[in-house]
This record gives C-alpha cells, structure tokens and sequence, in this order.
C-alpha cells in the first residue's frame, strides 16, 4: 500500500487561499526553537552545531516575512500585516540575541580562569611547596634553612598576591603587558 501525505491549505472566511496564514502554520511546523533548546542543554554540542540551526531558525522567519511582503494577493491586509511583520521582526531579534548568547556562554567556557581562593588551587599550590621542601632536604639543605626558605617563600607571595592576581587576569586580553 502506498502511503498518502496530506496537505493543509488555510483559507480564509469567503474560502479564499491564505498564504500568510498558510505560512505562521508551516513556520509553527519548521521551527528549530525546540530543537535549539534541547542542544543548548547537551554539553557535548558544538558552538558550530547551534550556530547552524540559529541560522536555519533565522531564515525560517525571514521566509516567514517574505510570504507576508512578497504576497500581493494575501487576504490579510493593512494593519495585520503590519502587525505580523512587526511579530516576526521581534522573533528574528530574539533569535540573534540567542545566537550572541550562545557566543558568549562559548567564550565563558573557554576561559582559562584560576580560582585562587578555590580549594583546588590552594591544594596544587600546597603540593608544589610541599615538593619544593622535599627537594631542598634532598639537596642536604638543614631544617633551619628549609625553614626559613619556606618563611621567605610565603612572604614573597603574600607581598605580591594582588599583582599576580592582576597580570592573571589579564592574561589573554588586551590589557596582557
């Protein structure tokens, strides 16, 4: 048996073809808003994917647009018109701002960002000074010595934490001397 597709046409009340309102419903059925929602919540999709379908969404809705401009004999006329382009406007809109915050949660997460109060970063800099003492004794360093090397050491950091915090953070932007 074959298969039979059906196909909706939209008509107005005097049993006139829509193509505008033949239009809001194919766009309703082509949207990519859900799909774009869904992989916005997988991880493991690429910037580039996402870009793809905010593309495809945005030239859905310029279509959209188009039978609304381009229809000369569309049955919706005048301030409905206006009203649905003005609709569709604000949609293209939202849908570029999605696309700018899809761009800025990529560079977000690409970001090499430290946590120097973090309890992550205070264990690895505690293991490094804890090596850094395990090679002075094996050098034959005393425990007085290995002690005051610690001493100075912490001083050191203390008197140039802020500026080490500073020139991290501008790591990788153009204020980086």
């Amino acid at each position: 048996m074959s298969e039979t597709t059906r196909t909706e046409l939209v008509v107005d009340l005097e049993g006139k073809y829509n193509a505008a309102a033949d239009a809001k419903v194919k766009r309703a059925d082509t949207s990519k808003l859900k799909e774009i929602r869904e992989k916005i919540e997988n991880p493991n999709v690429s910037q580039a994917e996402l870009s793809k379908l905010i593309a495809l969404e945005m030239a859905g809705i310029l279509d959209a647009m188009n039978v609304y401009l381009d229809n000369p004999n569309s049955a919706i006329k005048g301030m409905m018109e206006n009203f649905a382009i003005k609709s569709l406007s604000e949609q293209l809109k939202g849908v570029r701002e999605l696309g700018r915050q899809i761009i800025e949660m990529d560079n977000q997460a690409k970001r090499d960002f430290i946590n120097f109060d973090g309890e992550k970063f205070q264990f690895v800099a505690g293991q490094w000074m804890q090596m850094g003492v395990e090679a002075l004794r094996a050098m034959g360093w005393d425990e007085h010595t290995v002690t005051s090397y610690v001493k100075q050491f912490r001083s050191q950091i203390e008197m140039n934490e802020l500026r080490i915090r500073r020139e991290a953070e501008n790591i990788g932007t153009n204020k980086q001397k």
